[in-house]
């Protein structure tokens, strides 16, 4: 019996219980792992000449649809964000296949009309394939607020963790006591600016 209760226990999964480092003297060693744990969880928007924006956070890297809700929990304004990004990027997606395979089941039936232009057939496919293009546009139209909104709630996710995060490491608490400010309108914070982030948190 204690053997199985030992084997559960073990088995468990443990909740994360990183928090924000507690700073004592910010003017000598505080400083270093003050920087540290910041570069360390800063994520930043860099231009990948293969795979298009990729957004970095130490030494993870995530591709645009890729939930960022995990590497924003110390933030919650921000992982709540993220959050209403992977709703709107699922949407639109669904959106997108929906209107795209519309529209090549649309296009075939009229290419199939236009091969069998038999009798009264020709302009009955013609007018179905149509009618399917057209909805298929129209779902494309449809996903477009969607990945609008996505791109929006990720840029502000973004900008509101890194802003969080220095005041996290200004605080030492687990989230921002204020309210946080509006998203600048440059998108992302570049990890090399994290010592002048430091330099102008008022510790």
């Amino acid at each position: 019996m204690l053997t199985l209760l030992v084997t559960l226990a073990l088995t468990q999964s443990v909740p994360s219980t990183e928090t924000f480092p507690q700073l004592q003297d910010p003017q000598s060693a505080d400083l270093g792992l003050a920087t540290r744990f910041i570069e360390e969880h800063l994520i930043s928007f860099q231009l990948n000449g293969f795979t298009g924006v990729e957004l970095r956070q130490g030494m993870t890297v995530f591709k645009i649809g890729d939930s960022m809700v995990d590497a924003m929990r110390l933030v919650p304004e921000a992982a709540q964000l993220a959050r209403l990004a992977d709703e709107d990027f699922r949407n639109a997606r669904i959106c997108t296949i929906v209107g795209l395979s519309l529209t090549v089941v649309g296009l075939g039936v009229e290419i199939a009309g236009a091969f069998i232009a038999v009798g009264g057939a020709f302009p009955v496919l013609m007018l179905v394939g149509a009618g399917i293009v057209v909805l298929g546009l129209v779902a494309i139209l449809i996903g477009l607020p969607f990945s609008i909104s996505y791109q929006t709630h990720l840029f502000q996710s973004v900008n509101t963790f890194n802003t969080g995060l220095v005041r996290g490491v200004r605080s030492g608490a687990a989230a921002p006591a204020e309210p946080l400010p509006a998203a600048p309108s440059a998108p992302g914070v570049m990890r090399d600016s994290a010592p002048a982030l430091l330099q102008l948190a008022t510790f």
